[in-house]
């Protein structure tokens, strides 16, 4: 870095000093010497990796839920009109498909339902505080 004749600036700060938002970032030499006006407008994005993954759990149990209304309906609709054989292979074909999504959508809701658990489990854990022994 030092030697790199295109060396141009740099600047460090320590993670959990990071905001969210745009920022102004002074710049220094490769001596660490403040560079008058030169600093870069950056955007920093900080993400719970956990939260977005619950977010994305949420949404795909809606979808799942949504996806079984939907072939829910169909389902009634054609075991109503079984009376030629496209009737019944598009019946079976949407049946096969409520049991898959209402599956994956167990699935779905019981994992989420243990992440739940083990959350509330950590937070009476934090509460309790360390143990007097």
């Amino acid at each position: 870095m030092f030697s790199d004749p295109n060396f141009l600036a740099q600047a460090t700060f320590p993670v959990r000093g990071l905001k969210s938002g745009f920022r102004s970032v002074p710049l220094q030499s490769s001596y660490s010497e403040d560079l008058e006006l030169a600093s870069l407008l950056v955007h920093i994005s900080i993400t719970n990796v956990k939260e977005a993954d619950d977010e994305e759990m949420y949404s795909s149990i809606q979808q799942l839920r949504d996806r079984t209304t939907e072939l829910q309906s169909q389902v009634i609709l054609y075991e109503s009109r079984r009376s030629d054989a496209a009737s019944v292979t598009r019946y079976e074909q949407r049946l096969r498909e409520l049991e898959d999504a209402q599956e994956q959508l167990m699935e779905l809701t019981a994992t989420r339902s243990e992440r739940l658990r083990e959350r509330e489990q950590a937070r009476k854990h934090q509460q309790k505080g360390p143990s007097k022994y």
